[in-house]
C-alpha cells in the first residue's frame, strides 16, 4: 500500500509540472522553478548551463 501511494504521489507531481508547462505555454518555465527550487536563487545560476549538465549526465 505505501509503495502505491508514492507512485500515486510521483505520478501526481508530474503531472502537475506538466499543467504548469501548458498553461504557461513554455516548457522550460516551470524548469527554471524547479531548479531555483531544488539550489536556491544562487548568485551566478545559469539555466543553459543547468541544461548543459543534464544533458551530459543523460549521454546526450
Amino acid at each position: 500500500m505505501y509503495l502505491a501511494l508514492l507512485e500515486w504521489s510521483r505520478a501526481a507531481e508530474l503531472t502537475s509540472d506538466r499543467a504548469a508547462a501548458l498553461v504557461m505555454g513554455d516548457p522550460l518555465a516551470p524548469c527554471r522553478v524547479l531548479m531555483r527550487i531544488a539550489g536556491g536563487a544562487l548568485p551566478g545560476m545559469s539555466f543553459e548551463a543547468f541544461l548543459k549538465q543534464a544533458g551530459e549526465y543523460a549521454g546526450e
